[in-house]
This record gives C-alpha cells, structure tokens and sequence, in this order.
C-alpha cells in the first residue's frame, strides 16, 4: 500500500476516496486500514511511495507511529518497497536503522517490461544485499525479495542466489486461473533451487483492480473477489498447487493481492470476519472454535469449500451435483450443508475354512464395519466474506507492481496487503 499520496494509476483520491490519500499522521485513516486489516485478518503489509516520506521528518515519524499501530494490531511483517534508484535504498537503510526497522524489502523494477535493464536490476539486489542493515524486529536479517513478471530460465539462476522471496505475478480474472498462469515459472524458481542450492520462497501475486476500480484500462479479479473472497482465491490456489509437480520441491510463503485501495473496494462490502482470534469463520458468517471435516481451514482461520454453491463438498474434498443414496442431507454448525452415510449393521462378512484333522471347521467372522461420514457441503455463502488467507497465517502486504501500484499479499500462513 502506499501510505503517502493521493492517487494510484489513473485514481486520484478525491471525495469518498479521499480518505485513501496521505494515510500517516491522519488517525482517521490509519484506522480505516487497520479495521480493514483486522476485518481480513492481515498480518504483512508493504509500503511504497517511500520516497515520498523521507525527505520530511514529521512525516517519518507519522511513519514510524503508524508502523507501530500496524504491529499492534496484529501486522508481523511490513516490507518497504523501492526500485532501482540507489540512493532512495540509501534512505531506506536510514529509517530502518535509525528511525524503525522494516522486516525485509521488495523491489518493484519491471525489467521485462523495459522499465530497466535486467544487469540494472541484478546489480540493485546486489547492492541491496550489501547495505550494513541492521536486524529485523525478529533479530534476524531483513528479507530480500522481487516481484517478477515475464522471466527467463537463466534470468532465475542469476537472480535466487540473491533473493529469499520472489512474488510471481498471476494477473487473472478468476482464481481457477491462477495456478496455470505462473506455473511455468514456478518450475523455473524450482530447478534453480535444485540446482544451485537455494531456498527462495514464492508467492503468487492476484490484482484486486476491475471495471469499477483499476490503475489503467486492464481488469482482473475485483469483482471475483467481491463475489468469493479471498479465503477461497487462496484455497483453490493451494489445491491446484499441491496437485502440481512443484509442491515439494517450492516453498509457497503466502499470497499478494494488488492492493489496499482496490482490495478495499471490492472487499469492503461483502467480505469481513467478524470471530476473535481463536474462532474461525464459515461462508456464512458464523464464528466456530474448528472447520468440520472436508471444509479447508484457511491461514487465515476461515472455513471454505471449494466448491460451487449448489455443490457438495465430498469426503476427499471433491465436489458432487447430488447427494446419493443412502446419504441423506444435514446442516453443520456453521449452516453448511453436507451428506451423511447412516451407519449400517452387517455390511460385510468374511468366511473361513480351517481345516481340524479329517473335518473342516467353519468360522464366520462377522466384521461391522461403521461408515464414515461422507460430508458434502454447500457453501452458504452470505453477504459475510472469508477472510484473507496465507501461508503463514493469512497477511495481506501491500506491495507495488508498478510505480502507482499497490499489492496484498497473502501468505500461506499469513494475509498480506
């Protein structure tokens, strides 16, 4: 997010979305994105617009308190962004060490696009790597990682060795495309670590911008999100993820969505979660102390199908039209429907024959065996959305993608704006 200027792309924050411009140092806005935070249970945000902040102390220092107002309210990681300008990275290092420490950093330099030169873009992280940072919140090195677009194979092997994340942009109108749109690249991040012995983490990036709000004059996935929320971009992201070749072999660390101003605007209204910290949230809004089996229990403590509403959810989390015979129709804690096999009484019986002497012995072993439970689910789903979902949790960071842009990230265990 940026949480200093008054316009993103061709958006300028005026009227109604006034309260979107020049966050820190206003308490008003500041809390808009922590209600918002709390509402989608995040827990990573990323800044951009930096530059626009450290050439004025107060400014710094609205920084620094609304920093704090983040962790306190449950913000584990805040990453600062910034491009291949050497000296605002000069700058960066001097807020983190002397002012308020960032708990890694992301560049945002789109080589593929002609924004820079790959080498520029190398010799940046390089430069990154060997700043004097002093240690994160956690005591332990701040991060490094770059938001990627279009990459080469021999562009990844250069580039892991220097990086400990890489977001992978999955610019989609749908979450079910997700997953196709970087996979690809994916296998790039995975041989590379293979191969050279690196460890970078990925997470994909989905853009929250559509017909009513974008940056520019391209739409994406506002108006899925609005319907789905993002507990189920995230679920049907992880299963075509665990189904792929790639999911022992790649770390996933969370999601990012592009960002708090269009996230806000299309989440605002349908998708929230109301439960306390230890509950977790059903499609319909209601708060339970556990998911009932098959539902996914998301990073972000919400319970989600990935089903279609007029589908049951089955046992192996598999979707059916119907609900067979014998299974008959009941209602979970949390208004999900699913199917239930009555137990049975001799469902099978195994025969036999020992041999006593001269004189064959019969024994009949009656087995009951007592079906499980078949669950399929409905997904309900309410005016309330799931919340965010990560790999470390749910966390939404807020990152750029491009000079105006913001991102909200999730991770795999967290929720990132």
């Amino acid at each position: 997010m940026s949480p200093y200027y008054n316009k993103i792309g061709g958006v300028t924050f005026t009227g109604e979305n006034e309260k979107y411009a020049y966050i820190v140092g206003d308490s008003a806005k500041e809390q808009h994105v922590i209600d918002f935070i709390l509402a989608q249970r995040i827990d990573s945000v990323a800044l951009y617009d930096l530059h626009r902040i450290f050439p004025d102390d107060d400014v710094k220092q609205a920084l620094k308190s609304f920093m704090k107002r983040l962790r306190d309210n449950g913000v584990t990681r805040i990453l600062g962004i910034g491009a291949e300008y050497k000296p605002h990275w000069d700058n960066m290092l001097d807020f983190h060490n002397n002012i308020a420490p960032f708990d890694g950093f992301l560049t945002e330099i789109e080589f593929w696009n002609g924004g820079a030169t790959f080498e520029e873009f190398i010799e940046l992280l390089e430069y990154a790597r060997e700043l004097p940072w002093k240690p994160a919140p956690n005591g332990e090195k701040p991060t490094l990682a770059s938001y990627v677009g279009w990459i080469t194979q021999e562009q990844v092997d250069e580039m892991v060795p220097l990086l400990d994340y890489l977001y992978v942009h999955a610019y989609v109108t749908q979450a079910s495309l997700a997953y196709p749109r970087v996979e690809e690249r994916f296998q790039f991040i995975a041989d590379a670590n293979q191969r050279l012995g690196t460890n970078t983490k990925v997470l994909p990036i989905y853009s929250a911008e559509d017909h009513d709000w974008a940056a520019g004059n391209e739409y994406f996935m506002g108006e899925w999100l609005q319907t789905n929320c993002i507990p189920k971009a995230e679920a049907q992201f992880m299963k075509d993820f665990e189904a792929g070749p790639y999911a022992n072999k790649l770390e996933l660390a969370g999601h990012m969505f592009y960002e708090y101003f269009f996230a806000s605007k299309y989440l605002e209204a349908n998708c929230g979660n109301p439960c306390t910290s230890s509950q977790y949230l059903y499609p319909d809004g209601t708060c339970h102390n556990a998911c009932s089996s098959p539902f996914t229990a998301t990073i972000q403590k919400s319970c989600t199908s990935l089903c279609n509403i007029d589908e049951y959810t089955l046992a192996d989390k598999s979707c059916s039209s119907t609900c067979s015979a014998p299974d008959v129709v009941k209602i979970d804690q949390g208004g999900l429907k699913y199917c239930e096999t009555p137990t049975t009484g001799l469902s099978s019986i195994a025969i036999a024959g020992i041999v006593v002497g001269a004189t064959v012995v019969v024994v009949i072993i009656v087995v009951i065996i007592k079906k499980k439970l078949a669950v399929k689910s409905v997904a309900a789903v309410t005016g309330i959305a799931n919340p965010v979902s990560n790999q470390d949790g749910k966390s939404l960071e807020l990152s750029q993608v491009n000079q105006d842009a913001t991102l909200i990230q999730l991770n795999a265990n967290r929720s990132h704006v």
